[in-house]
């Protein structure tokens, strides 16, 4: 699943348009130099003809190439969605999860989404069954990218990028968490009971 945009493979594109471009801007001057040289030279008709027939069409595609260039250049424009997950933990839990896909605009079409929607919540759900803990957002993020690669991959999607807005943790599991940050944030040699009693 990629999140840069435009596309590494769209990049790799451009770059192989500039070579050629440089190609022909190569070829142009070879053609230019030789003009120069051969106007002494009082065969006119063949200097028309090269002219014709090599410069002008070299011309051409020289800006041809330049609009690819500039296509597989171009990022796509984004558009976001937010959808709401509420997976349980192993305890019976549940833990609502609020996420944002950001995705190309030409991907917002509701049969494309629900499938995007669809295997998300059966990834979620599973992983979250087997833990007696919520993930953090980081490691939700990550779950969801393993879980939608093949999916986003099988649909063709080129850039897709997930934002995980909010996470509710359970209530004991967000308690853990504030004392544990107290503890740690308390004066340097306060013995760990004096630093919760404290809070």
């Amino acid at each position: 699943m990629n999140e840069q945009n435009p596309p590494p493979d769209h990049l790799a594109r451009a770059e192989y348009f500039q070579k050629v471009q440089l190609g022909i801007l190569v070829g142009c001057l070879v053609i230019l130099l030789y003009l120069l040289v051969a106007l002494d030279s009082a065969n006119l008709l063949l200097l028309l003809m090269v002219l014709i027939f090599m410069a002008l069409p070299l011309t051409a595609a020289f800006f041809i190439v330049g609009r690819k260039i500039k296509y597989w250049e171009k990022p796509y424009q984004m558009y976001s969605r937010e959808f709401s997950y509420k997976p349980k933990l192993k305890s019976g839990t549940q833990v609502p999860v609020e996420v944002e896909y950001q995705f190309p605009t030409a991907v917002n079409s509701p049969a494309v989404l629900n499938q995007i929607h669809a295997a998300a919540d059966q990834g979620l759900r599973q992983a979250f069954a087997m833990r007696s803990a919520a993930l953090d957002y980081e490691e939700t993020r990550m779950l969801l990218a393993e879980v939608l690669s093949p999916e986003i991959e099988r649909l063709g999607i080129e850039v897709f990028r997930i934002h995980i807005a909010r996470i509710q943790l359970p209530s004991s599991q967000y308690h853990s968490v504030a004392t544990l940050f107290s503890v740690d944030t308390a004066a340097p040699g306060t013995p760990k009971s004096l630093a919760t009693k404290a809070n």
